[in-house]
């Protein structure tokens, strides 16, 4: 008889459970389960796609010009043709205008140079100090940071004469010398008296050594009824009281009284360059250069750094040297420093 002890029992029981794991194992294995999967809807997002903002147009730096209306001394192209150069150089524009604004765009206008006295361009600097004001000629001014003077004595046409009068002495045997003007009425006095204490500067008394005896120099000055006319008049007028050399001040000279001087060997100086029908009988051109202090002074204007003051400097131009030798040239620089610096003063009255 078969028996079943407790362990065989046990043993058994091992085998079943093992049996039944096995199997329900593998019927897990032959039916498995589907996986549901719910899809969730995605809306898309729209990223905006940066935009690209153009680069704003660089404002180009500008300088105005207010010229001379009247020009008497004729800087105005000088100091135009100059400031040309130079903001051209900088890569700036130049803008020419009659009269002074009342008012600046300083975000675009850089540098005012003024020509022609105003007493705004004062209150103007002072409302704004982030431009650089030139003044040229005008009186009466205080330099400021932003305010730079040339010629703050104002245009001194009265240096123009007497070194004219001096040159003319140097240069004229027995000193017949004269001048033929187009200035205002009220500038004549000047005029005549400076081109008189040039002569007398040079040669004191200048007494004559042969007749006619006249009293030198000759001045005739062109009004405006009959300018034609009035030039052939004082050719005349030079031409019958001997003069050899005349001092042409007038912006323009007639061609015609200039041909009737020419000539009778009379020859020139003048306060602008000749035509070429008249060169050869143009000793030189005495001249105001406002012009010069620009271009010496640009790289300051460039960097802001203004408030400086300079006279107006006087050049020798168009020099015939087989009118005007260069050991008088030298002796003639010497007065012209003497004058620029201040030593000799030109409009003394003549007694």
């Amino acid at each position: 008889m078969f028996r079943l002890t407790t362990s065989r029992l046990r043993e058994l029981i091992r085998t079943i459970s093992f049996l039944t794991i096995t199997l329900f194992t593998l019927a897990s294995c032959a039916a498995p389960t589907q996986s549901i999967v719910t899809q969730i809807p995605v809306t898309p997002i729209n990223t905006p796609t940066p935009t690209v903002q153009p680069s704003p147009t660089p404002t180009i730096p500008q300088v105005i010009l207010i010229a001379d209306q009247n020009d008497a001394i004729g800087v105005n192209d000088p100091v135009r043709s100059t400031l040309i150069s130079l903001t051209e150089q900088a890569g700036w524009n130049l803008e020419e205008m009659d009269l002074m604004p009342t008012e600046f765009d300083s975000n675009v206008v850089k540098v005012v140079v003024v020509i022609q006295p105003d007493p705004a361009i004062s209150e103007l600097s002072s409302t704004y100090p982030e431009i650089q004001f030139i003044a040229i000629g005008s009186v009466d001014l205080e330099r400021r940071e932003n305010l730079s003077l040339v010629g703050p004595n104002g245009v001194r046409q009265d240096q123009i004469a007497f070194l004219a009068g001096y040159l003319s002495a140097v240069l004229t045997f027995d000193w017949r010398i004269g001048a033929i003007s187009d200035v205002p009425v009220e500038v004549r006095p000047i005029i005549d008296n400076s081109f008189a204490n040039g002569m007398k500067f040079y040669c004191g008394l200048c007494l004559l050594s042969y007749p006619p005896f006249h009293t030198y120099p000759m001045h005739a000055f062109i009004g405006s009824e009959d300018p034609e006319q009035e030039w052939l008049v004082s050719a005349n007028f030079m031409l019958s009281n001997s003069v050899d050399t005349v001092f042409l001040y007038a912006q323009e000279v007639n061609l015609s009284a200039a041909t009737l001087l020419t000539e009778n060997d009379v020859v020139f100086l003048g306060i602008n360059s000749p035509p070429e029908s008249l060169r050869s009988n143009w000793i030189a051109t005495l001249r105001m250069s406002p012009e010069l202090v620009l271009e010496s002074r640009w790289d300051d204007v460039l960097n802001n750094d203004g408030g400086w003051v300079e006279p107006i400097p006087i050049v020798l131009e168009d020099i015939n040297n087989e009118l005007l030798s260069e050991g008088k040239q030298r002796f003639f620089e010497q007065i012209l420093f003497d004058v620029y610096a201040g030593f000799v003063e030109p409009s003394v009255i003549s007694p």
